[in-house]
């Protein structure tokens, strides 16, 4: 009996030993969209992250311009509320005015000094500038002299703001934050009593209301001598 290969059988050996080719496009449909997907959202995330900095990065520098640049730790006072110092010696200081003279504290001794830290950016500041103008006109100038000294501010700034609200006073600029921290200001604005013989009586840190309440402040002060 003659005998004779199928070509069934043949096609069934020739595909047991062909190697499986797993390329990219036997991969199944879903698995391909996975990758296309992720392909096109990786650059796109990339994208919005890169245009997020620099967005911030050009708002940092040209985006709300500041008219004053603080150059040092300043806080602003908002509640007022009197301080007792024990009436010790009132730290010595000299200071260059805007005008280009020198002021010191030992040029009052024999009178009653209000010394006021201030500075421009400084909303209570500006809010009882008026109120320290007409202290400085009303006083007896013999008895009582108001000083100011602008601390933490430009001093171009610092000149803008004394035209502005009037202030003819002696005023200082503490270039450098020394005097500050000589009395150990906590904020702007912070006003000083200092005795006519140059003793720290008490502080206020935080905004003037008013001229009589200046003068209520340093009867108080003076009673406590």
């Amino acid at each position: 009996m003659t005998s004779f290969d199928s070509p069934m059988a043949g096609n069934a050996g020739q595909r047991k030993d062909r190697p499986v080719d797993l390329t990219h496009e036997d991969k199944p449909s879903g698995e391909r969209s996975g990758f296309s997907i992720r392909n096109r959202l990786i650059p796109a995330i990339t994208a919005v992250i890169v245009i997020g900095l620099l967005g911030l990065l050009g708002y940092s520098l040209f985006g709300s311009p500041k008219k004053s640049v603080v150059e040092g730790p300043g806080r602003v006072n908002t509640v007022g509320s009197l301080v007792t110092l024990g009436n010790r010696p009132a730290p010595d200081f000299t200071l260059t005015d805007f005008s280009g003279g020198q002021i010191s504290l030992d040029q009052f001794r024999g009178k009653t000094v209000v010394l006021n830290f201030w500075a421009s950016w400084c909303g209570p500041c500006k809010a009882e500038a008026p109120i320290l103008a007409d202290l400085a006109k009303t006083s007896d100038p013999s008895k009582i002299a108001v000083v100011g000294i602008a601390v933490w501010d430009l001093e171009s700034d610092s000149q803008a703001f004394l035209k502005d609200h009037g202030l003819n006073y002696a005023n200082g600029s503490d270039k450098n934050g020394a005097v500050a921290i000589d009395y150990g200001v906590s904020g702007v604005p912070e006003t000083f009593f200092i005795s006519p013989d140059g003793k720290l009586m008490g502080k206020f840190p935080g905004q003037l209301q008013s001229t009589q309440q200046v003068s209520d402040l340093l009867k108080e002060l003076t009673s406590r001598a």
